[in-house]
């Protein structure tokens, strides 16, 4: 019995320990991607076109500003990076889930002493006072 509980723990920590590996990658990554499209916000320019392909925001919104006038102005390109940061922050935000979970299975075992260690010193006491 005490035997599958160590490899369990065993097992649990090093899936723990992979999880915050693979968590700070990603995490790393979008910080990585987030510094190329600061340094190169052109970068954006093909998933501006791609949103204009998919939704013509430009041309509805376009005729809808400026009737009769070709407008330089383009919702997509807005639209596209406002796209883009929602999309590195979420995978942002799933990274630190990661990393979190991770650290916690990491970690594997030891709030749950913590917590038997105070319930045992909370009996010895209610013991000692009845």
């Amino acid at each position: 019995m005490e035997t599958a509980e160590g490899v369990l723990r065993i097992i649990v920590r090093s899936v723990g320990v992979a999880l915050v590996i693979a968590g700070s990658w990603v995490a790393y990554t979008m910080v990585d991607e987030a510094w190329d499209l600061y340094r190169d916000p052109g970068r954006v320019e093909r998933f501006a076109v791609a949103v204009e392909q998919g939704s013509n925001v430009d041309s509805t919104l376009g005729s809808a500003t400026a009737p009769g006038k070709d407008s330089k102005f383009r919702p997509s390109y807005f639209l596209a990076w406002v796209i883009a940061l929602i999309l590195l922050l979420t995978v942002a935000r799933i990274a630190i889930w990661t990393i979190a979970t991770g650290g916690r299975m990491a970690l594997y075992g030891t709030p749950v002493r913590a917590l038997a260690r105070d319930l045992s010193r909370e009996m010895a006491r209610s013991g000692k006072a009845g």
